[in-house]
Order: C-alpha cells, then sequence, then structure tokens
C-alpha cells in the first residue's frame, strides 16, 4: 500500500525499467533483464520478484541496486566522454 492508501501495482513499476510483463492473476512473467531467460516472475501486490533461470530474486529495492549496478558495468569510458560532450561539461 501505498502512503495514500492505495495499492501499488509493482508491475506497472517494474514496465517502467523494460520489463514487458504477461499476467496471470496476481502475477507476471518477463524476459529477465539479467540473464534474458523469460523466467523472471514479479508479484503485482507485493513486488518481491525471482528469475527461475538464474536464481537472482528480492524486493523492489533489490531490483533497483541489481540494474544499477548492471549498468554501471556496462557502460564504457567512451560513453561517459561522449555523454560529457554533448552536455558540454569538463572532461578529464
Amino acid at each position: 500500500m501505498s502512503s495514500n492508501g492505495h495499492a501499488i501495482d509493482w508491475l506497472t513499476t517494474f514496465s517502467a525499467h523494460g520489463l514487458v510483463f504477461t499476467t496471470s492473476g496476481g502475477e507476471g512473467l518477463a524476459d529477465c533483464l539479467f540473464c534474458d531467460k523469460r523466467k523472471f516472475y514479479c508479484s503485482k501486490a507485493t513486488g518481491l520478484w525471482e528469475c527461475k533461470a538464474c536464481g537472482l530474486k528480492g524486493n523492489p529495492v533489490v531490483f533497483l541496486r541489481r540494474l544499477y549496478a548492471l549498468s554501471l558495468d556496462n557502460t564504457r569510458d567512451i560513453d561517459y566522454k561522449s555523454l560529457s560532450e554533448s552536455r558540454l561539461l569538463l572532461s578529464e
């Protein structure tokens, strides 16, 4: 429940980060962003998730932390340089 008393639809929240769900009851199934297998299950009501292929699981905060770490791992120095130049920031 959110602070205003309304239930949070966690599938919508996860979808904002690139997951495309098919739903059955109160659960969604999507391709896992961490292993690319269609084994990522998420509870619409609680936001608890688990990938049955790679074994990662957790709550929404754990998901965001893992996604952030993945994006840092996949960003190359040239990407940072390009972004810095496009925003007219000083580069080292």
